[in-house]
């Protein structure tokens, strides 16, 4: 079959047409469908926002929050909302922001223990609402206050200085400790004591007395709002107990005029001394009665001045009934004329008996003398 190339050319033309024509028809019917899902975005004109917050921090309190606000050329910005509990709560105030950096705080109050979210917006002068910065943060109150640890007292001593404290390692939350004591003239007295430190000396402290001490928390580093412990109940320094009223239970070797009783004196010259007449055998043994139940630190012997081979190895014993003992240590005269004994833990109890085991005559004879039984240590009765 012959084809006129003409013809073929022509028809090359037609078809061309027709398909941009069908082309051209499909691309306005998409656009007319994109500008229809489009069209209710943008009936009655563009959105404008209102400049934003950059940003939000939330601190904690006591049944409160502070919120750290930071904003960037918010000079159009004439109020602020703050919106909580899912939005059933609020807070709408107005505000001023410079040029450039700007920033400010808001307190809210009231607010029941637990974490809360904030949702920060602003609005303009020209009625126009931003878009919300989110802070999350928590209050403050009864369970955290239930929860917190003051510093412990590791230990406490009588010093040349004074009382010294030695505390435990302070809770993370610590961020002090205060001491309240007494001095020798009756001025009260009031320290702080940071985390880091490990001893506290107060400082010429009124004998026989002790302190008080308590705790400052933060829930958190940048809390708003300082915690407190109770105060604690009166500590008391270890002391030289005054012995008035102290009686000699039982003695199994004393003098006519030099009775056990002579110990309890305040003058070395008045001694206790065993009855060498009879030359009663070793052991020699004194019961004490302290009247009330006393925590011991440390039980102190003076020997009879210029006699230092009458005294040799002590035994000591506690008790609170008088029947069953509890034994504390032995110790040896050396050369000092006082012989102090330290417990390596503190016991308590309302009775001592101490016992003379020897003395450092060398020979047979068995006396034993001394001039003063003292107890370093607290009263835990009245």
């Amino acid at each position: 079959m012959n084809v006129d190339p003409l013809n073929l050319c022509h028809m090359k033309k037609i078809i061309n047409y027709i398909l941009a024509f069908s082309t051209a028809c499909g691309i306005l019917t998409a656009c007319d469908d994109f500008m229809e899902i489009h069209q209710k975005w943008i009936e009655g004109g563009e959105i404008v926002y209102a400049t934003k917050i950059d940003s939000v921090a939330v601190y904690g309190g006591k049944e409160r929050v502070k919120l750290g606000l930071w904003t960037y050329n918010a000079t159009s910005v004439e109020q602020l909302v703050i919106t909580w509990n899912f939005g059933t709560d609020s807070l709408v105030m107005p505000v001023s922001f410079n040029a450039g950096k700007d920033s400010m705080e808001v307190v809210i109050d009231n607010l029941p223990e637990k974490a809360y979210t904030f949702n920060v917006n602003t609005i303009d002068m020209y009625g126009n609402t931003s878009l919300v910065e989110v802070g999350t943060g928590s209050s403050y109150g009864a369970d955290f206050e239930g929860g917190m640890n003051p510093r412990k007292v590791r230990s406490i001593v009588m010093g040349e200085d004074g009382g010294e404290i030695t505390w435990a390692t302070a809770d993370e939350k610590v961020i002090a400790t205060q001491v309240k004591f007494t001095d020798a003239d009756d001025n009260a007295v009031e320290l702080t004591v940071l985390p880091e430190e490990r001893i506290t000396i107060c400082e010429n402290i009124k004998s026989g007395t002790g302190f008080i001490c308590r705790s400052l928390l933060l829930p958190e580093p940048a809390a708003i709002d300082t915690f407190y412990t109770e105060w604690s109940e009166p500590v008391v320094f270890p002391a030289n107990l005054d012995r008035t009223g102290w009686q000699i239970v039982s003695c199994t070797s004393e003098m006519a005029g030099y009775e056990a009783s002579n110990m309890l004196d305040d003058d070395v010259n008045s001694i206790w001394h065993t009855n060498y007449q009879t030359g009663d055998p070793f052991p020699h043994v004194i019961v004490i009665d302290m009247l009330r139940q006393v925590q011991v630190n440390s039980i102190s012997l003076t020997r009879r001045i210029g006699f230092p081979a009458l005294q040799g190895t002590f035994r000591y014993e506690i008790s609170s009934d008088n029947e069953e003992y509890e034994t504390l240590g032995e110790a040896v005269f050396g050369d000092p004329d006082v012989l102090e004994f330290v417990l390596a833990t503190p016991e308590s109890g309302r009775y001592i008996r101490l016992t003379a085991l020897d003395n450092k005559t060398g020979t047979t004879d068995t006396s034993v003398s001394l001039a003063t039984f003292e107890v370093i240590g607290t009263y835990l009765s009245k």
